[in-house]
């Protein structure tokens, strides 16, 4: 199944109509029964998430591209080092980032499983769609309404819930993470528990946003202690 450019599309959570009332309407409270609304108010304001993403992207990239390119760098021989990648040489770009990108919650853990019907936690950051996957099925079978990188043979889409927002080319994958915190930041949405520990790894090495030291969690600090040691600072 081929990902299309997204028009309109059913749900989302409701948490992700909290957090776009709060950002798109940030002096208005949600009225009575809005939060049932979800599909409606998704599909309403796709194009407005797109644009505020938009103008928050080029900063986001701007400042972080090449602190992401050296993170990566490095954590692929972390990742191999922990047996959780195999050596890179015979991957091109693009199977090396779903490589990269399925192995980082395995290198950065969250001591929360992921729901049953998502399997590896890595699928709440990164699908790759089969032939006869429809991506539409998809999203409204996952049990979570977080920001995820869905891939097909030629296109890489980002959705929210279950709502597609933006298709962005292939070639374009490796940074794809980075897109993925884009939609978090303008959005204020939470990290998903079985993901929160390399999410945050992103946060405070890539985009250098502090996590003060009475909310890191115990997991985190493991995390960083391990990656800190590894890269020998």
């Amino acid at each position: 199944m081929v990902i299309r450019s997204p028009n309109s599309h059913q749900g989302a959570k409701k948490q992700l109509v909290k957090a776009l009332h709060g950002t798109l309407y940030p002096a208005e409270d949600p009225e009575p029964g809005e939060e049932e609304e979800v599909d409606k108010i998704v599909c309403k304001h796709r194009p407005g998430i797109l644009r505020l993403c938009m103008r928050r992207q080029p900063q986001i990239h701007s400042t972080s591209k090449k602190r992401w390119d050296d993170f990566v760098a490095k954590v692929q021989f972390y990742g191999v080092l922990k047996k959780a990648m195999k050596p890179p040489m015979t991957l091109d770009r693009v199977e090396f980032s779903i490589a990269l990108f399925k192995a980082l919650p395995t290198l950065f853990p969250s001591p929360a499983a992921p729901p049953k019907k998502l399997g590896h936690a890595s699928e709440a950051l990164i699908h790759v769609l089969q032939p006869t996957e429809d991506p539409t099925v998809y999203l409204q079978k996952r049990s979570l309404s977080s920001p995820i990188l869905l891939v097909d043979d030629s296109n890489c889409l980002v959705a929210i819930g279950t709502t597609p927002i933006t298709t962005f080319a292939k070639q374009d994958l490796h940074e794809g993470l980075l897109y993925l915190m884009a939609y978090y930041y303008t959005i204020h949405l939470t990290y998903p528990k079985c993901v929160a520990t390399i999410l945050s790894v992103i946060q405070t090495e890539i985009l250098k946003d502090t996590i003060h030291d009475r909310d890191a969690t115990a997991s985190y600090k493991k995390a960083m202690a391990e990656w800190k040691a590894f890269i020998g600072e």
